[in-house]
């Protein structure tokens, strides 16, 4: 599961860089805990920096795809959902709890 955590929040730095190719995470990595925590704290800040100087920030990345503040954040709480499932799943298997579901 720390794989998954660890993808999370290289993830939200990577999402930093769409609309902020300058942004560079420089938190710890080492720490799975800590790297989620601050990634995601990295983001927030950035985001609300972006957002205070320019709502309708918009940039064009390398592979041509248009980003807007908005479809950033629309992305990074998707991506996040997508994996709290995962996880949910994950756990259920590795807690036994599948196997206690009873279809009717």
């Amino acid at each position: 599961m720390e794989e998954t955590f660890a993808h999370v929040g290289q993830t939200d730095a990577w999402f930093v860089s769409r609309l902020d190719p300058a942004a560079r995470y420089e938190g710890p990595r080492e720490d799975v805990d800590a790297f989620l925590e601050q990634s995601f704290e990295f983001l927030i800040g950035r985001l609300s920096q972006i957002q205070q100087a320019d709502q309708s920030a918009k940039r064009v990345d390398g592979r041509g795809e248009t980003w807007t503040l908005a479809k950033l954040m629309r992305r990074t709480l998707y991506h996040a959902l997508d994996h709290v499932e995962e996880l949910r799943r994950r756990y259920d298997k590795q807690s036994g709890a599948v196997n206690r579901i009873e279809i009717r």
